[in-house]
């Protein structure tokens, strides 16, 4: 590896770290105001504390970002995408009415609002394709060399 391959490899790897890092926390914090998970049980508080990423390297000049969590916190938002199973019957005008010969008197409940794992993964994707495209300017090559080049030489 050259040494511009490495100063390019390390910008990328500082800029999926700095991704990460927002992404973490923007995910707990919409987690954590959602009101998504209960404190009953023992997966309360276990979902926030596991959401974790990692850097990898791929290919010469690129890395990878891994983020991990349990599964079930997809189910989460999931869940919110399904219909319901008698959606079908209840959906169309006066049905109510025809079936059971009265109208509905009870107020429906809406949706509660679960969605907070793609949202915010695609909402900050722009700001690393920004980050990767434009951001390697000469005064962050310079930084970089000092930083990693610098003290070897």
């Amino acid at each position: 590896m050259t040494e511009d391959q490495y100063i390019e490899f390390s910008f990328v790897q500082r800029a999926l770290k700095k991704y990460g890092m927002n992404l973490r926390d923007i995910l707990i914090q919409d987690i954590d105001n959602k009101d998504l998970i209960s404190e009953k049980g023992s997966g309360g508080k276990h979902l926030l504390e596991s959401i974790q990423f990692t850097v990898k390297r791929a290919g010469e000049k690129g890395g990878e970002l891994l983020l991990i969590f349990p599964t079930y916190g997809r189910f989460i938002e999931i869940h919110y995408f399904k219909r319901r199973q008698n959606s079908s019957l209840m959906g169309m005008p006066n049905k109510n009415q025809t079936l059971w010969g009265k109208q509905r008197n009870r107020k429906t409940k809406g949706k509660k609002d679960t969605r907070w794992y793609t949202r915010n993964v695609m909402g900050l994707l722009n700001e690393l394709e920004g980050e990767l495209m434009y951001g390697f300017t000469d005064a962050v090559r310079q930084e970089l060399i000092s930083k990693l080049i610098g003290p070897y030489k």
